[in-house]
């Protein structure tokens, strides 16, 4: 038996404070900041950037339960808040999130998959670094 099962992947998913599980695999991107040479007719204009913000992903399956409301939570509501804690003890919590798409359903295995974009988000590594 690996010991990687004690340290990988999602202890707990919670969406508006809604406890769900989920297929224990998560993939998100930090959002970022750009700043680049603004444009002119001219070319690029030196000395002048702009700055442009580009929003953070959170890609999730989670997995269905008697008495889970989806439509209450899904379509009814427009901001969502994240907390994911992981295995390795890292919480990922995400404010405001946003769904990027509709979520993909799949009946015979009763999950979905969820996609949200976001620009707030506080990462606590479990580990210290120095």
């Amino acid at each position: 038996m690996a010991v990687t099962q004690y340290t990988q992947g999602i202890a707990s998913l919670h969406i508006n404070a809604v406890y769900i599980p989920t297929a224990e695999e998560a993939t998100w991107v930090s959002p970022r900041e750009n700043r680049t040479y603004a444009e002119s007719n001219m070319g690029p204009l030196t000395g002048v950037l702009k700055w442009e913000k580009v929003p953070g992903s959170l890609r999730i399956t989670i997995v269905h339960y008697s008495g889970f409301d989806f439509d209450d939570l899904f379509v009814n509501n427009i901001y969502f808040n994240i907390s994911l804690v992981f295995r390795s003890g890292d919480t990922l919590s995400i404010s405001n999130a946003l769904l990027a798409e509709s979520p993909s359903n799949t009946i015979v295995s009763g999950t979905s998959e969820l996609s949200f974009t976001y620009m707030d988000y506080d990462f606590d590594s479990a580990s210290s670094s120095t």
